[in-house]
């Protein structure tokens, strides 16, 4: 992102990047403990910030997300009125549970039972409910601490938010990208047509 920053300035183009809660630079709150929302809360805190600036023409005030942080920059688009548009560069176009069980089935050497117990606890964290007991294999994936995370993000539907937006939408997605597909950019290019 930092050289997009850099390029963007060049064009003398404000850009405003900024680290997870308790990363880098950033003071005070803990990624880890952190919430899909509350991150989306502080992406809306970004967006005021930046536009309470008084170099910065508020009335062209745009979001731009990368990847999950595609996602983030929809919802919040949602919540504020004052942007003038979003660029989704690699943004996922499927539900999170559906990209997390393509990824398992395109890895040949996945075991059939490890690919099962994965769906069942995809499906328990899409119904809501936390699983306490996740093999030590499928851990890195499910840990308890992500497991709330998960919940939030995975009732989410890119698409969808995407289509309810009315403002202009740029985006933007290469192909060699290893998780979020071309198809992903077509699902969310068809979900809202004027992008």
């Amino acid at each position: 992102t930092r050289q997009l920053a850099h390029a963007l300035a060049r064009a003398r183009i404000a850009s405003l990047r900024y680290d997870k809660r308790g990363v880098g630079a950033s003071e005070g709150g803990d990624w880890r403990a952190a919430g899909f929302f509350d991150a989306v809360d502080d992406a809306d805190r970004a967006l005021t910030f930046l536009a309470a600036r008084p170099e910065v023409d508020s009335s062209r005030l745009a979001a731009i997300g990368h990847s999950e942080g595609a996602l983030i920059a929809e919802v919040a688009a949602q919540n504020d009125a004052d942007i003038c548009g979003l660029v989704l560069i690699s943004a996922p176009g499927r539900k999170l549970g559906d990209i997390i069980r393509a990824q398992l089935n395109a890895n040949p050497g996945n075991p059939a039972d490890l690919k099962a117990e994965a769906n069942n606890i995809l499906s328990a964290l899409e119904n809501g409910q936390k699983v306490p007991n996740v093999p030590p294999i499928l851990a890195p994936l499910f840990r308890q601490s992500v497991q709330p995370y998960m919940i939030a993000e995975l009732a989410l539907d890119p698409a969808a938010l995407l289509a309810a937006l009315k403002v202009p939408v740029l985006i933007l997605q290469g192909d060699h990208d290893i998780q979020v597909s071309v198809d992903d950019a077509k699902l969310l290019a068809a979900s809202k047509p004027d992008a």
